[in-house]
């Protein structure tokens, strides 16, 4: 067959076919007469498959390679679904972005660069790497012993595994909220809260004292039956305690207000957002604080019990009064 020919059976233009021959996936023969080019049906055969590799944009290095033997059609399939798969990865990720910034309708190109580009390197992030990404910001938020210990409330939970488009949604939107969160160490040095846990000894915070306090996390989020009990009575007993007429009660009502205003002031309502963000990237920490919320109404109900008043009516008569 000539070459016309052998571009109608295979839909290839002659110059894809001349081109395919002098990479040497095929070799054509010569008319004796004219020197005209002649294929064979192997050729033809040959060029639908090369020509449909191509559509899959395997390159011709590598359909050389099938051609002539050195690897099987079903190992370049899964190299090139790999291929696909991180490009396909690769475009969600920057289309995330892209909404993002479309939804915000940002027009600051002076630092619009910087903050793509911390966005797409954060998607990137093994687990370890996104456990210690938030870390760090969250120790620039929160400044000394307080910063430890916020961190520590959240460890168990910064396992972040994005596994879906969702996932990587919030996260963009979880980096982005603690990225435009104020330094603490310049807006709230005054802070009470902070002061309190910034002049803590230096061994407050051992090995041995966080390993408990993880423990103790992970007792919540498997509902630990003995532990979840002695949880309960030792809140019973403290909000007892807001009843008795006592120097103790009333230093107790003075640190809650103090507390409950510290936390306002400083990182209420992003760690209320932080919160929610957190609970969709980590199944673990929605299920502990579904828990802690049925430890609340636990609680709650054996006040009213033994007292006749709720958890609601301490803080409404008491706390807030």
């Amino acid at each position: 067959m000539n070459i016309k020919i052998t571009s109608e059976k295979t839909g290839l233009t002659k110059r894809a076919i001349k081109y395919y021959e002098s990479q040497g996936l095929i070799i054509s023969s010569r008319h004796y007469e004219n020197n005209y080019r002649e294929y064979s049906g192997e050729d033809i055969i040959k060029l639908n498959l090369i020509g449909a590799l191509r559509v899959l944009d395997i390159p011709i290095v590598e359909i050389k390679k099938v051609i002539d033997g050195n690897k099987s059609m079903q190992q370049i399939m899964k190299e090139a679904l790999h291929r696909v798969d991180n490009d396909i990865n690769n475009l969600k990720k920057s289309r995330i972005i892209i909404s993002n910034i479309l939804e915000k309708n940002l027009e600051n190109y002076n630092s619009d660069g910087e903050n793509i580009k911390k966005l797409r390197e954060s998607l990137e992030l093994s687990i370890d790497g996104k456990k210690e990404f938030i870390s760090s910001i969250l120790r620039r938020i929160f400044p000394g012993k307080y910063g430890e210990a916020f961190i520590l409330s959240y460890e168990p939970f910064l396992n972040i595994d994005i596994d879906n488009d969702e996932k990587e949604k919030i996260w963009i939107k979880l980096v982005e909220l603690l990225d435009d969160f104020d330094d603490l160490s310049e807006t709230e040095e005054g802070s009470s809260l902070i002061s309190k846990y910034n002049k803590l000894d230096e061994d407050t915070y051992t090995e041995e004292f966080k390993k408990k306090r993880i423990d103790s996390t992970y007792k919540i989020i498997n509902w630990n039956e003995e532990y979840i009990e002695g949880n309960i009575k030792r809140a019973v007993e403290k909000w007892e305690q807001l009843l008795n007429n006592t120097k103790e009660s009333e230093e107790y009502k003075t640190i809650t207000m103090r507390l409950v205003k510290d936390m306002t002031n400083t990182f209420g309502a992003t760690q209320n957002q932080f919160g929610k963000y957190l609970e969709i990237l980590n199944g673990e920490f929605k299920k502990y604080i579904n828990n802690i919320g049925k430890i609340s109404i636990k609680v709650s109900e054996q006040l009213e019990k033994e007292t006749g008043l709720t958890t609601a009516d301490i803080i409404n008569r008491i706390i807030l009064k």
